[in-house]
């Protein structure tokens, strides 16, 4: 049972990274192109990362760079998203990527694994 929620913990802290790198990309790709191109950017970066990871931990922080991006095209259209712009959209997964890794330390000292 421990390492089941272990491997959980460690998988929760991996996506919060690529969550927080994927906020940094579309704030960085938004000060030159408009909310969908930025989001499209944000998008293959999360898919190339998926494809051309060569290790768990890669796919998985790419797995929140794509969640990013896919967000960043709904909320780069007019009447779907919440209206969003994209440097709320970034400033907002930074905040919640480093909630995702904090909440991953304090879970993995709390279950005493040592991962």
């Amino acid at each position: 049972m421990t390492a089941e929620s272990g491997g959980g913990v460690v998988r929760l802290r991996k996506s919060g990274v690529g969550v927080v790198l994927g906020g940094l990309l579309l704030a960085t790709a938004a000060t030159v192109l408009p909310a969908a191109g930025a989001a499209g950017v944000v998008v293959v970066i999360g898919i190339a990362g998926l494809v051309f990871g060569d290790s768990t931990d890669a796919v998985q922080g790419a797995v929140g760079v794509l969640a990013v991006g896919g967000i960043g095209l709904v909320e780069a259209v007019p009447g779907v998203g919440l209206g969003l712009e994209p440097y709320a959209l970034a400033g907002l997964a930074v905040v919640f990527g480093v909630f995702d890794v904090l909440a991953s330390l304090a879970l993995r000292r709390l279950s005493g694994t040592s991962q």
